[in-house]
């Protein structure tokens, strides 16, 4: 949450891909991911980012709207109404299989 919250209030995102970070973050587009975890080179890639100011704007923009697109109350509860949907089709699936059998 943290991290959307972060891009909705326009500030690009240098980050491991991990977790959900990878879900939510592209490379380069709306966002920086640092492959090593090294903090050294999440340092360098921060220091590079704060000397790029149009890198830095396009970044914030991508990541601002990624958010109002992607990531809207409305959009995760379609998509979470979906994921159910699905489930249940499964479970309805495999009870037939099972009583086919």
């Amino acid at each position: 949450m943290a991290l959307l919250e972060t891009l909705y209030l326009g500030v690009p995102v240098v980050a491991r891909p991990v977790g959900g970070i990878a879900e939510v973050i592209q490379d380069g587009i709306s966002g920086v991911w640092v492959r090593s975890a090294e903090p050294a080179d999440l340092a360098s890639a921060c220091i590079s980012l704060l000397r790029d100011n149009s890198r830095r704007s396009s970044l914030a923009r991508a990541g601002l709207a990624a958010v109002e697109t992607q990531f809207t109350v409305r959009r995760m509860a379609e998509q979470t109404a979906a994921l159910y949907y699905s489930l249940d089709n499964v479970k309805r699936a495999s009870r037939r299989i099972r009583s086919d059998g």
